[in-house]
């Protein structure tokens, strides 16, 4: 073969290769047009089996290995997996089998051990010597390369890359560590914050404002003295991002220029990575550039060297090839996934089908998209807990893939999301690893372990099942058998990947049966048929290259050049947008250069928005279409409504220039009369059943052959598992084309309840975080868009509460207690929606407006048979009240509050009463002052309640409505076990705790534990308040069932099943004051909701001495005039634990919501916003520290009305076990006098042009002597 090469001076091989988190995929094509395959670990190794060795001997016989040269091996490392005995090889005969080693065996062997050899060089080089049978000490024949690698991907999440220096604006050294202040857990008190992936942090002394002007300029000095810190501190690589660099990017590429001078070579820079707003996700894009650039230059430049004759592009995340000059480390995170996608879109139009579903399940995890003629892209994605504003294809990905690990932790069976990635791998591998989806592939006979790619070992999965299945038989009464938990993980898994393809097909509105799976990976074949019976998906196409179709897919990808410009320009404005994305696409294709002969224009796209909004929609450009209908039809089609009174507006322009493909052949699918004969059999458990099963070779599979399920189709990268009643034929070009026959009638069996109940746990959480997802993204206010002030929730037909979206814990609590006490007041049917936001029935304070929508259903002809509801609750920004933004500081009474909505319906029977709302909203005493963005926000409500509706309907329909109904209860009793076996960890004893709020106002709690029962008595509380303090019953409810989800620990949905056995005493006082009809005379509650629920959280745990205080407020911000409305809660100290130190700067208990961008703050209000930081030092000391509070500073550019309410102003914050306070927080008023007023705990003033506000946040409590 090399010999050859030599012949041919102008050919070379053609390599493409995709590295992935555990397998390596390669594909290589010969000067003479041979074609070559094959798949390596991500390690740069390959594994093989040894059948008998002797301790004190250096030579053992090998049984399966790849077939490649004798002395390909010699020289090179050998790892015992189960020993962990190394040593290197120095001869291998493939004749008689035997490998000769450097040192003696420390062991004897006679049966199959496992082995690993690992190669000296990056995984694409081992896979290209393979390809080409080249030996390691040799060069490489002359090739080009394709590569798509996850090398970034993984120093990123092993947090392996560069000593990274960042430079910010002067503020905001503290931007990425507060991040959007929210918590990961909801629920626990350990908060676990992402480690910092830069070194040092240096503050510039500049400023910009949001509208590019100059307001403080660089100094050079400033600059240089930041420079000699970092050659001090040997930093490697340079981040640089700057407050609205994206407006203006002069004072980044000057200090890029000093850098430069200065001798740095790896220097990333936010303004030349992306081009959009979002000052904490474009910074974070930026250090993650610069630490992963040196590793991946390294990677590259070791690539390249082998390369000594050939040429390499690399695949983005885009899905595009670039040269090595044109790449950025952040480009290729997902261009394993892009060159998947890119792959299985040529397969379905070369199969004659342009709607396709991409199903992509590796070792690591699936990813599936849509794909509809074109692709769709996303301008931000996350990998791992990093957030990038970077160009990618849009693509979900689930932690469900060969390699998840599947467990039970004595309540419930999960899969995922842990991976045993490539070491040790699934059980099977023979290196010690977790029973994982492999695995159970493997025992249930879904694979032949004779036909795999490496050595597997059926009895080490056999042990860890039993394992698993031991426990499962200690807790549960009802013995399960092996084929059951086996069966139910496989369940469980394939259930995660439907939802993640209804997430990204029926969610958006579109149909996925009019759409036709593509299965890939080396284990999508194996779930595709399950997965698409799901999602009655009728046709698969199983690819030739399926085990490594994102090699496949770079074969298939063409360089492109993508350029963005943001363009704030009414939709309406065409000439405008045309002319820019003319000047665009010259641009596109001036970088495109001489390297492409032939280009075209693939795409001009306009993201628009609703004006207010920040989210976007992507449309085609058309000269003949108008933008906003185009629009108005794809907001409709996703979300189910057209937007009323509000304008649409351009906010970027997007040109996607490539070089032009050759079309694919058709390929075509005639069936033979008769089927292929299969080669062996494997014992397989299929419809409940062991039976034998038909093992067919892919290689032996020729055009036009049938198959017929349940059979295996199986080669060295992938497996196909055919079930019952699904047709395979073979195309003319390998593919294999999948089709159902009939629909499967499944008989009634038993099922197992540890099972279902996961399963339907997964389903009812499915559907809520569909409707947060709706209502996040439909959403016009700030509040509610960005700083996720929202809550939704699925309850039962009597209103108990069954499942919530990770969301705010105020609003979930008091879900059920509102809906069962509103649902009294009406004979609900079918197409009725009801809205209220008032506190006497269930509320919490007036800008807390609730949506609930009951969920009937015609079963049996029998009509209007209630099923459950789905509510949600958003925080509106404005809605009325005697001061802007609708939180008033000294409130007296429910009337000075706002806007009093009590329970009317909305929708009547479908008919819809918007008139009458509208009515409410602008005629009250204290009317809104922003109607039309209040009916908007409401309208992305009850849309996203009908979403919530939708979905419990199409479970009903797929399961039936009595297991749905059952399950609601039975997700409910699993968490009243929870807690009874939590309870019973405790002696029968008395808690209590009391707290003094900053006016004086008392809460005393006295709770009594037996082994069977809690019960929390508020009695001895303060009488019903004079101001704004009161709490209802709905939020002391709220904060009981979040304290007794923190107290069980355990991993379960927040819902009503806890508060079985436990009782809440509240007499009359300002925990439950009496609501009157007459608004003057009701009680005032803004402060309530936010800022007594956090008092009472932290006297519950307190009771328990769990934890330090936490902050015990909410630091309620509230800003506006006429023009603007502005409301914004800010973080602080966490209380440490007797585990860990407090988390600085971040939300805790009752609220969760993200802090608004500093860059859209500025773009969207008149306000310079000067820091933003953690408050130093005020955590309280300990074993182990009180986090630290929060610190922000605004300059007012317009005369504002603000609100400051808040506590823990006049208090310290106490800690636990003798632990130390926290600091109380503080609040300052600067004129622009320079007169300094410091400011109550609650305050309400006017701002004039150029007063600043401060404030400071309280830090956490600490645990335990120091």
């Amino acid at each position: 073969m090399i010999l050859k090469l030599k012949r041919s001076s102008l050919k070379m091989w053609q390599i493409w290769i995709d590295t992935g988190g555990t397998f390596t995929d390669c594909l290589g094509v010969d000067p003479d047009g041979n074609e070559y395959r094959a798949k390596v670990l991500s390690n740069s190794s390959i594994r093989g089996v040894a059948i008998q060795g002797k301790v004190a001997s250096r030579s053992m016989k090998i049984s399966e290995i790849l077939d490649l040269p004798e002395n390909f091996f010699d020289g090179i490392e050998i790892h015992f997996l189960k020993s962990g005995f190394k040593t290197k090889i120095l001869n291998f005969n493939k004749t008689s089998s035997l490998m000769v080693l450097e040192s003696f065996l420390k062991e004897d062997f006679e049966e199959q051990t496992a082995f690993e050899i690992i190669f000296p060089f990056e995984p694409p080089i081992l896979g290209a010597k393979i390809l080409t049978n080249t030996l390691p000490n040799q060069s490489l024949p002359p090739l080009k390369m394709r590569l798509a690698t996850t090398r970034g991907t993984n120093a990123l999440l092993e947090r392996g890359g560069s000593k990274v220096g960042l430079l910010v604006t002067k503020g905001f050294a503290d931007i990425l560590k507060i991040g959007t202040q929210q918590r990961p857990d909801l629920f626990s008190l350990d908060i676990k914050k992402p480690k910092m992936l830069y070194e040092s942090v240096f503050e510039v002394d500049e400023r910009i404002s949001s509208c590019g002007e100059v307001l403080n300029e660089l100094g050079e000095s400033d600059v240089n003295e930041i420079i000699e810190n970092l050659k001090n501190e040997n930093i490697e690589t340079i981040a640089i991002s700057l407050m609205n660099g994206f407006v203006n990017s002069d004072h980044e590429l000057a200090i890029k220029k000093l850098i430069i001078s200065a001798g740095f070579k790896f220097i990333s820079v936010s303004s030349e990575l992306s081009e959009q707003i979002n000052y904490f996700q474009r910074t974070s894009t930026t250090v993650i550039d610069a630490y992963l650039s040196k590793i991946m230059e390294t990677y590259l430049d070791n690539v390249e060297k082998e390369l000594s004759s050939g040429q390499l592009e690399i695949m983005t995340s885009a899905g595009g090839l670039i040269q090595r000059d044109a790449y950025h480390a952040k480009d290729s995170l997902l261009s394993g996934p892009a060159g998947g996608l890119v792959g299985a879109a040529g397969i379905g139009h070369q199969s004659g089908y342009s709607k396709i579903i991409p199903f992509d399940m590796g070792g690591t995890s699936t990813d599936v998209s849509r794909y509809n003629e074109r692709f769709e892209y996303v301008r931000s994605h996350v990998v791992g807990d990093a957030k990038l504003l970077s160009n990618a294809l849009k693509i979900e990905t689930v932690a469900a893939g060969g390699g998840s690990v599947c467990s039970f932790n004595d309540d419930a069976l999960s899969v995922g999301p842990e991976s045993a990635r490539a070491f040790p791998g699934p059980a099977c591998y023979g290196a010690g690893g977790p029973l994982t989806i492999t695995d159970v592939n493997l025992l249930l006979g879904r694979l032949d372990p004779n036909d795999f790619n490496i050595p597997v070992f059926p009895e080490e999965s056999s042990i860890r099942l039993y394992e698993i299945l031991e426990r499962v038989n200690v807790v549960y009464d009802n013995k399960m058998s092996r084929e059951q938990l086996l069966t139910g993980f496989l369940k469980i898994a394939n259930e995660i990947m439907a939802n993640a393809i209804t997430k990204i097909s029926v969610s958006e509105g579109y149909d996925s049966q009019e759409y036709v799976m593509v299965a890939f990976g080396g284990a999508g074949g194996q779930s595709a048929c399950h997965v698409a019976e799901k999602l009655s998906i009728r046709k698969i196409l199983c690819p030739y290259h399926s085990g490594i179709l994102s090699a496949f897919g770079l074969k298939q990808a063409v360089r492109e050049v993508v350029l963005s410009k943001r363009l704030i320009v009414g939709a309406e404005e065409k000439e405008k947008i045309k002319k820019e994305l003319e000047l665009l696409s010259e641009k596109c294709l001036q970088k495109m250069g001489a390297q492409v002969t032939k280009t075209e224009v693939r795409s001009k796209t306009v993201y628009l928005r609703l004006v207010g909004q920040e989210s976007t929609l992507p449309v085609l450009w058309d000269d003949e279409k108008s933008l906003i209908e185009q629009f108005e039809i794809e907001f409709k089609t996703i979300f189910g409504y057209i937007p009323q009174n509000i304008q649409v507006e351009v906010e970027t322009i997007q040109v996607i220039v490539a070089e032009i493909q050759k079309a694919p052949l058709e390929e075509k699918f005639h069936i033979k009369s008769d089927a292929i004969k299969s080669g062996s059999k494997v014992k397989s458990f299929v419809n409940d059943e062991w039976q034998q099963i038909p093992v067919y070779k892919r290689k032996d599979l020729k055009p036009h052959e049938q198959i017929k399920g349940p059979a295996i189709l199986q080669d060295h990268f992938s497996t196909t598992f055919i079930e019952d009643e699904w047709v395979g034929v073979c195309g003319s070009d390998r593919t294999l084309l999948l089709e159902q026959v009939s629909e499967k009638v499944e008989a009634p069996k038993e099922s197992s309840y540890l099972i279902d109940l996961e399963l339907y746990t997964n389903r009812f959480r499915s559907i809520v975080d569909e409707m947060g997802l709706m209502l996040e993204r439909t959403s016009v206010s700030t509040n509610i868009r960005d700083r996720l002030d929202l809550s939704c929730a699925l309850l039962d037909a009597e209103g108990n509460l069954i499942v919530n979206a990770p969301h705010v814990p105020v609003h979930l609590g008091a879900m059920s207690f509102c809906v069962k006490k509103v649902v009294q007041l009406f004979n609900l049917k079918s197409g009725d929606v009801i809205l209220t936001n008032h506190p006497g029935f269930g509320g919490s304070h007036l800008p807390d407006v609730t949506v609930i929508t009951p969920v009937f259903i015609n079963e049996n002809e029998v009509n209007n048979h209630l099923i459950g509801y789905v509510a949600n609750r958003a925080h509106h920004a404005e809605i009325g009240g005697t001061r802007p933004g609708s939180m008033v500081a000294n409130s007296t009474c429910l009337e000075e509050e706002g806007v009093i909505i009590s329970p009317f319906l909305l929708y009547d029977g479908g008919k819809e009463n918007y008139d009458k709302l509208k009515t409410i909203l602008g005629s009250s005493k204290f009317p809104s002052r922003r109607v039309e963005d209040n009916l908007a926000d409401i309208r992305a409500q009850v849309a996203a309640n009908l979403k919530g509706e939708e979905a419990l309907l199409g479970l009903c329909k797929k399961n039936h409505v009595d297991s749905v109904k059952m399950f609601m209860g039975e997700i409910m009793n699993n968490a009243s076990r929870v807690m009874d076996r939590r309870l019973a960890l405790l002696p029968s004893s008395n808690y209590h705790f009391k707290k003094i709020m900053d006016d004086g106002t008392l809460i005393c709690v006295k709770i009594h534990v037996d082994k069977k029962s809690i019960e929390f008595d508020f009695s001895g509380s303060s009488e019903q308040h004079k101001g704004n303090l009161n709490a209802t019953p709905a939020i002391v409810r709220s904060a009981v069932i979040y304290f007794l989800r923190v107290f069980v620990n355990e991993e379960l949905p927040l819902n009503d099943g806890l508060m079985k056995n436990v009782e809440i005493v509240l007499p009359t006082s300002f925990l439950n004051p009496d609501f009157k009809l007459e608004p003057e005379f009701c009680a005032a509650v803004t402060a309530g909701n936010v800022e007594t629920s956090q008092a009472i959280v932290d006297c519950l745990i307190r009771s328990f001495d769990m934890a330090g205080s936490s902050q015990g407020t909410m630091n309620n911000f509230i800003f506006g005039n006429d023009r603007y409305s502005y409301y914004e809660t800010i973080g602080g100290g966490a209380g440490a634990t007797n585990k860990c130190n407090g988390a600085d700067a971040v939300h805790t208990h009752m609220t969760n919501t993200a802090i608004t961008d500093p860059e859209i703050l500025e773009k969207n209000y008149p306000v310079i916003l000067n820091e933003f930081s953690i408050r130093k030092n005020s955590g309280g000391e300990g074993r182990f520290k009180g986090g630290e509070g929060i610190l922000r500073k605004f300059t007012f550019l317009d005369e504002m009305e603000v609100s400051l309410i808040t506590q823990n102003r006049t208090k310290e914050v106490s800690g636990s076990h003798e632990g130390g306070k926290g600091k109380s927080g503080t609040q300052v008023l600067i004129k622009k006098n320079g007169k300094k007023i410091k400011l109550s705990y609650t305050e309400s003033f006017s701002v004039s042009i150029g007063d600043q506000v401060i404030i400071e946040t309280p830090g956490g409590g600490g645990y335990g002597k120091k």
